[in-house]
């Protein structure tokens, strides 16, 4: 038997293909740039949401219920980027297919750009929900769960309800991670797009996990340059890698 065929292949590393192939797309022309002036805008439109809603909480609500809008403004500018982040997601993949569109919405076959950014708001809304039934935990049931049957029981259902929100956040953004893949590459509607993304993370999660950890070292060390590294290298990597590494997965996954 030939002696090469008998050799163990060595395993492939999905993360760093995927990071070896974003290095490859950031070096072409105009990518970069790009994907930091999108970035940009969707600072800008979080930005200004906040702005707003600031001004109406300033202006028009009485001062005890500040605190509230205070909660929603956050909530909402949240979701209004969430809603953004999976458009540069979506120029990620199309850069894997030799283009990358500042404004792609899903209008020149592209799939559903905006449908697969209101399944991102709902997905982080979604995520939202799980934190404050936590909240509504600690702040309304714990008491009453302490008063009648002790710290120890309180303890222990304040462990519990954050081990299941803890578990049900990890679910949903993990579930949520190929949404701009597969928005990119289906024309389907909201619901159809969360369960065609929540279908591809299906045995991939602790891949996912990997692949996003695999950033933690470079986000780190782009804080000795005040972010400057973090948003020409890391953030550019990032999303050019995630095209690479979504794809890599979709082309195998059956829908």
């Amino acid at each position: 038997m030939d002696r090469v065929n008998q050799m163990p292949m060595k395993k492939v590393d999905l993360a760093e293909s995927a990071k070896a192939r974003g290095r490859a797309l950031m070096s072409r022309r105009g990518n970069v740039m790009k994907l930091l002036l999108a970035f940009l805008f969707c600072v800008t439109c979080a930005i200004f949401v906040t702005f707003a809603l600031d001004a109406v909480t300033f202006y028009f609500l009485p001062h005890k219920y500040e605190n509230i809008a205070m909660i929603f403004s956050f909530a909402l500018t949240a979701t209004v980027y969430s809603m953004a982040d999976v458009w540069l997601l979506r120029m990620g993949v199309g850069a894997g297919q030799g283009r990358i569109e500042l404004f792609d919405f899903g209008n020149r076959g592209n799939g559903s750009g905006f449908s697969s950014s209101v399944a991102a708001g709902l997905g982080f809304l979604s995520e939202i929900a799980m934190a404050a039934i936590l909240y509504a935990y600690l702040e309304i049931f714990s008491p009453y769960v302490s008063r009648f049957l002790g710290q120890a029981v309180n303890g222990l259902c304040t462990l519990l309800t954050a081990f299941v929100v803890g578990v049900a956040i990890f679910y949903i953004s993990t579930g949520l991670f190929f949404l701009g893949a597969v928005s990119r590459r289906e024309k389907k509607g909201v619901f159809s797009l969360i369960a065609l993304s929540f279908r591809a993370a299906r045995g991939n999660r602790a891949k996912v996990v990997k692949f996003i950890l695999s950033f933690t070292l470079l986000t780190f060390l782009s804080l000795f340059s005040l972010g400057v590294f973090f948003f020409v290298y890391v953030l550019p990597l990032y999303i050019l890698s995630y095209g690479a590494f979504t794809s890599e997965v979709l082309d195998y996954k059956e829908f």
